[in-house]
């Protein structure tokens, strides 16, 4: 995704991809949030079954919550988990960046504007 997004002019083309991108933007931040509660989620699930799993095998009545913790956290699919969630977030601060420079464009864009009506450029 190393499309360039640089504009001379504001025109119609500029703001069909600004609404692409605020689009884009906003289905990242949704699946970003999806996954950081589906990874709350995942971790209590893990950390029911390692505690089952402690329990059965040696006849505990009882694991210790930091137990429960590490193996959860130990668990191939919570680290999988940990990687969607990262690459989540690094889709969200891509889409950002595009989202602000394509505003500083638009500014820039104005100014050159206000310029020539006012004989400055």
């Amino acid at each position: 995704m190393s499309k360039s997004y640089i504009f001379s002019e504001v025109d119609d083309n500029f703001f069909e991809t600004m609404h692409r991108i605020q689009d884009d933007y906003s289905e990242a931040v949704y699946e970003k949030t999806l996954l950081e509660n589906g990874l709350s989620i995942l971790e209590k699930d893990l950390m029911r079954e390692s505690a089952a799993s402690v329990m059965h095998s040696t006849g505990a009545k009882s694991v210790p919550e930091f137990i429960q913790r590490r193996d959860a956290k130990a668990d191939p699919r919570y680290k999988k988990a940990v990687l969607a969630l990262a690459a989540a977030e690094r889709n969200v601060v891509l889409l950002r960046g595009r989202l602000d420079s394509l505003k500083m464009q638009f500014e820039s864009w104005r100014t050159r504007q206000a310029n020539r009506r006012n004989g400055n450029g």
